[in-house]
């Protein structure tokens, strides 16, 4: 790979990690509460990751102004990796160590959207029914007794 390509993969793998960092902080801190209301609604019992992530959405939420310190320090963060990276010699390692930071937080923005689908899959289970037989009775079923 040539230095100037390196330099130019690092600068966009780094620009879509502040991008991953800036859509997990909108859906913890707006899309999350919608869902928990959703489910306060339902009045079943979440799983484990589904009220994990409820919390934290309710912690980043409560002290939001810390919160965004705290963002705002991440962000700083990948900009400083970013630009310590791109001024090393290897600009292979530059892209790889980029690369690794942005599908970590995929992976968590992945894991943070499945939580908060736990519970409707759960739910959509117990009104389809089991793979036993059907949830509901056919129409004719119940004269026949």
């Amino acid at each position: 790979m040539s230095e100037e390509s390196g330099g130019i993969w690092t600068g966009i793998v780094a620009g879509a990690c502040i991008l991953v960092v800036v859509a997990i902080w909108i859906v913890l801190v707006f899309v999350v509460p919608v869902f928990g209301e959703m489910f306060a609604d339902f009045g079943a019992e979440l799983p484990g990751p589904t009220m994990l992530v409820l919390n934290l959405s309710g912690f980043l939420r409560t002290y939001f102004l810390g919160a965004a310190v705290l963002l705002c320090a991440l962000i700083g963060l990948v900009g400083y990796a970013y630009s310590a990276l791109r001024d090393s010699g290897d600009r292979t390692i530059a892209v790889t160590g980029m690369l690794g930071t942005l599908a970590l937080l995929l992976i968590l923005l992945c894991v943070i959207v499945a939580a908060m689908f736990l519970p409707v899959f759960r739910i959509g289970g117990t009104i389809g029914g089991s793979a036993t037989g059907p949830a509901v009775e056919e129409p004719g079923e119940a004269e026949g007794e």
